[in-house]
C-alpha cells in the first residue's frame, strides 16, 4: 500500500482490539478489579497468496488471530481471571469471528448510464 492508513484486515484487529478493552474495562468494577493501567495487543496471521489469488488453495482472510491483554491492577488472579474470563464470553467482535454471520453481498441498482 501507500502507508496512508490502516488497511481494512487492519481495522478488524482494531475493532476486536477495541472491543476486548471496552469489555475489560466494563466490567472490572464488577469484579472488583481496579485497573491501573491495560494494554492489549492483536496481531493476525495473513496470507498475501490467499487475497491475491495466487494460491486458490490458500483462504484470503486471516489463518489465525492471537490478542495479548496486559493489566496492571492490585487485584488477585482469582478475580483477573473472572474478569477476562467474562469479557472474552462478552465480546461481540470476538463472537462475531468465531462464529461467522451470513455476509450478503447485494449490487445495488446503478444510475450511472453505460457509455
Amino acid at each position: 500500500g501507500t502507508d496512508q492508513g490502516s488497511t481494512p484486515v487492519e481495522m478488524l484487529l482494531a475493532a476486536l482490539g477495541g472491543c476486548i478493552n471496552v469489555c475489560v474495562t466494563s466490567f472490572a468494577p464488577m469484579h472488583d478489579v481496579a485497573i491501573v493501567s491495560l494494554k492489549t495487543t492483536v496481531d493476525g496471521y495473513l496470507d498475501p497468496d490467499g487475497f491475491t489469488g495466487a494460491n486458490p488453495e490458500v483462504r484470503s482472510g486471516f489463518s489465525e488471530i492471537t490478542y495479548r491483554i496486559a493489566l496492571e491492577t492490585t487485584a488477585d488472579q482469582e478475580h483477573i481471571d473472572a474478569l477476562l474470563a467474562h469479557a472474552y464470553q462478552a465480546c461481540p467482535v470476538k463472537d462475531t469471528l468465531l462464529h461467522g454471520v451470513p455476509v450478503h453481498f447485494v449490487l445495488e441498482e446503478s444510475t450511472l448510464q453505460p457509455v
